[in-house]
């Protein structure tokens, strides 16, 4: 009998042992007669079994017997003009078996399909996509006309397996990371979404490595159900250092935001602390600003003229059409945030910009803006601002790289304090380059007596002391003695000399910054008043002598890379690098974790509101550690 199974709808039945005339599905061992009559046996009644029965089995074998039908009549069309031709296909054609796993579906577990299963919870991660993109019918689309024989499996088949699975991959694979890490600094913000009130803390993690390479994870996001108080949030600061098997002996520094909670949750802890560079530079601006009230005035009108335009698209379309008359960019006006200085320059720098083409509008227009109009003396004012902040946005961009350290903070300071001390391009604002000066020396008066800050600018090759004064200069010098002693007491065989590193190529400096704040503080690189490279000779010391050398070589050029120098020249200084790995880890602001909110709120959405704290967490802590989760 099993001559005469030509139909592929017996790769789902068998025949009965004991009655040939009885067909036996596979499937559900349900017995089918196929007449009464041998030679008319026939196939129908399996048909439709498996029509209604077993549905994808029934599609499945329609689509073969369909790619059958074509094959044949394929091959008779090309017998009826080429023999050989017929022949040679009839030798490659597909055997059943081969065709039959061409279109079956591939199970929720096989091998194919998990590979396909984790491309997609990538997907998900790296892209930030909802659980639901899976269930969307362009994506089933998509997918089916990828791989027929993959079914997209439910939402809550990712949202319960691959991603926890994923999750627990990239979680393994940090902390194997986190125990070789040496000495470790952290940021720490709070965050609460806009959609669904929930608060969240996260903490970053940063490390230079034994070659100097920089390290930076997301080590938590985790929820917050209490209030933030300093208690509160140091529990939960101590239950992520548990979780990752992180001594406080081992936490470096933490970088936090100013509030009040922040500061005593780590004074609690007795772990070192400090604020954030850009946070301090935003309340020292604020400050400025609202210390003169023509500044602020002219600000106010800044802000009508800005919304007369994104309230009219007759007149932003007049406003374009007079910018390509005058061959001005065509730029959007940018409506500032009151609580956000920056915003209210960048505000300022547009319609300095575009003051041209707003003085044709307020000539030109049927309707002119009128009181919205600046004087010629306000638009002065408005440009010797513009140019006074100018510096504080540079050093709050620059401050905001990956790449920056604390080390930067002290030669920052010093390059705005100088160009705070200049009488150029002041009139109209006197009074608020004397009040940001003011702002600038009380809120950031503990910082020349904060090692943290001190031996992370001595230790940095750019600047070592050049931005301290001899008093200063002798103190940190001593500090950084100190360090060396203990460090040797430590580790003895480390302060061994390894002459064979060469010292760095020194290169030529890149010729001046082309910004007003670097400008400042090239010239005070520059400047032999306030170096301090000869302290005076101490009893010998591997750690001294390393010292020593070290401050009497040149600076680099400011715009090298202090990282590379230091790659380069760890051999030559053994202890003092052991030193700079520590210092020189620290960011120099929390921006890390800002921009771990900035992401935050690209997952958690108004259409992912049902989104659980947990699984935002898990999805916020993948996507900032993407380059750990394995590829297969």
């Amino acid at each position: 009998m099993s001559s005469r199974k030509y139909s592929v709808i017996w790769e789902h039945f068998i025949v009965d042992g004991t009655n040939v005339s009885i067909a036996v599905c596979k499937l559900c061992n349900t017995k089918l007669s196929r007449g009464s009559n041998p030679r008319l046996y026939s196939t129908s009644p399996l048909i439709q079994h498996l029509r209604a029965k077993h549905a994808s089995e029934f599609k499945v074998y329609t689509e073969v017997s369909n790619a059958k039908a074509t094959d044949k009549l394929s091959q008779l069309a090309a017998s009826s003009t080429s023999p050989t031709t017929s022949t040679s296909q009839s030798h490659s054609q597909l055997s059943l078996a081969e065709s039959w796993q061409r279109v079956k579906l591939w199970d929720i577990k096989s091998t194919e399909a998990k590979r396909i299963h984790q491309a997609i919870g990538r997907m998900i991660v790296k892209d930030m996509e909802p659980f639901q993109v899976v269930e969307k019918d362009g994506f089933v689309d998509l997918m089916n006309t990828v791989e027929k024989r993959y079914t997209v499996p439910s939402r809550k088949f990712f949202a319960e397996r691959i991603i926890p699975d994923m999750y627990a991959q990239v979680e393994k694979s940090l902390s194997e990371i986190m125990q070789v890490a040496g000495n470790i600094s952290l940021t720490c913000d709070t965050w609460t979404t806009e959609n669904t009130v929930q608060s969240f803390f996260g903490i970053t993690a940063h490390w230079l490595s034994d070659d100097f390479c920089r390290h930076s994870y997301v080590l938590q996001c985790m929820p917050l159900n209490e209030r933030h108080t300093g208690q509160y949030l140091g529990s939960q600061f101590e239950v992520t250092l548990e979780r990752w098997h992180i001594d406080k002996e081992r936490c470096h520094l933490v970088v936090r935001d100013n509030a009040a909670n922040m500061a005593k949750c780590f004074k609690d802890l007795g772990i070192s602390s400090i604020g954030c560079f850009a946070h301090t530079i935003q309340l020292a601006v604020s400050d400025g600003i609202l210390s003169q009230k023509y500044v602020t005035d002219i600000i106010a009108t800044c802000r009508k003229i800005v919304g007369h335009f994104r309230h009219s698209s007759t007149a932003t379309s007049r406003l374009h059409a007079f910018q390509a008359q005058l061959n001005l960019p065509n730029h959007q006006l940018i409506q500032d945030v009151s609580t956000r200085w920056n915003s209210s320059f960048y505000m300022m720098q547009r319609l300095l910009e575009q003051r041209q083409a707003l003085a044709l509008y307020a000539a030109e227009s049927e309707t002119p803006v009128g009181s919205l109009c600046l004087s010629p003396n306000q638009w002065d004012v408005l440009k010797n601002a513009v140019g006074l902040l100018g510096p504080f946005e540079e050093a709050t961009k620059y401050v905001s790289l990956a790449s920056a350290c604390t080390s930067d903070t002290i030669p920052i300071l010093a390059g705005l304090k100088k160009r705070l001390q200049t009488t150029e391009d002041d009139a109209g604002v006197k009074t608020m380059k004397a009040a940001l000066l003011d702002a600038l020396c009380s809120r950031f008066q503990v910082v020349e007596e904060n090692p943290m800050y001190t031996l992370a600018s001595l230790l940095d090759p750019r600047y070592k002391t050049r931005f301290f004064s001899s008093v200063l200069c002798e103190t940190v010098i001593g500090e950084a003695k100190a360090k060396l002693a203990a460090l040797r007491a430590v580790c003895a065989t480390a302060a061994t000399r390894q002459p064979e590193d060469e010292p760095v190529q020194k290169k030529m400096r890149q010729g001046e910054s082309t910004t007003t704040l670097f400008d400042c503080v090239d010239d005070l690189l520059n400047s032999d008043t306030t170096q301090c490279l000869n302290p005076v000779p101490t009893v010998p010391d591997a750690g001294n002598l390393e010292l020593d050398c070290y401050l009497a070589e040149p600076l680099i050029p400011r715009t090298s890379d202090m990282l590379t120098w230091w790659q380069q020249n760890k051999g030559r200084f053994p202890l003092l690098a052991s030193v700079a790995r520590t210092y020189l880890g620290p960011p120099a602001s929390s921006v890390p974790s800002e921009r771990l909110f900035s992401t935050a709120g690209g997952v958690i959405t108004e259409h992912r509101a049902r989104l659980l704290p947990d699984n935002a967490e898990k999805l916020i802590f993948m996507k900032f550690n993407a380059k750990l989760i394995k590829s297969e």
